[in-house]
């Protein structure tokens, strides 16, 4: 069995199409990482909004209660 790329240089390179391809999976990491971080961020944000909503809740009800 012999290998396709007989360097690691040869490997990078891909036959003269490495720089595209290697381009390619960095931006699909870059997406990949961004939209992971955005999620994140997106659920925190709206965990504290329910969490807030929840605490006025409480509060309004208290109020109807003692009324």
């Amino acid at each position: 069995m012999t290998p396709y790329f007989k360097t690691f240089g040869d490997f990078l390179a891909m036959g003269g199409h490495g720089f595209y391809v290697w381009l390619c999976y960095a931006i699909t990491f870059l997406a990949v990482i961004g939209l992971i971080i955005y999620a994140k961020n997106e659920r925190k944000q709206t965990l504290d909004k329910l969490g807030r909503q929840q605490a006025q809740s409480r509060l309004t009800n208290k109020q109807r209660k003692q009324s």
